[in-house]
């Protein structure tokens, strides 16, 4: 499934607001193996139609206000990389400043590797 197709079995009537959130920096390491780093966001932007592996979104779930995060396998397995991160750091903020619950739907493979230590750093 898709992140919107998730949010539209969450969410009442189907009815959902994504949530953007300035990014950061792509590729701050110009990480390159078999394929550019920068390519393989490319390709996976392209696929998937997101900026990056998770969306957020707002809506009501029984009537009441969530905040409700999923992530995208396609999206380069899910991974965890600096922009995932700070998406769901400001998620969880938004939430708490506006008292109302958050919820994720977890489908990462881990870490991303191609930005080394600023992915680790956003698993803490």
């Amino acid at each position: 499934m898709t992140c919107r197709e998730r949010f539209e079995t969450f969410f009442d009537q189907k009815d959902f607001e994504i949530l953007e959130t300035p990014l950061p920096k792509d590729d701050p390491l110009k990480f390159e193996d078999k394929k550019k780093y920068a390519d393989r966001l490319k390709a996976a932007r392209k696929l998937t139609g997101q900026d990056d592996a998770v969306l957020i979104a707002k809506g009501k779930i029984q009537n009441s206000t969530a905040i409700v995060g999923a992530q995208d396998f396609r999206f380069i397995g899910g991974s965890m990389g600096s922009v995932v991160g700070e998406k769901i750091a400001r998620a969880a903020d938004y939430s708490l400043k506006n008292n109302v619950p958050f919820m994720i739907i977890s489908k990462s493979g881990g870490a991303r590797m191609m930005e080394a230590a600023y992915s680790l750093m956003q698993l803490a």
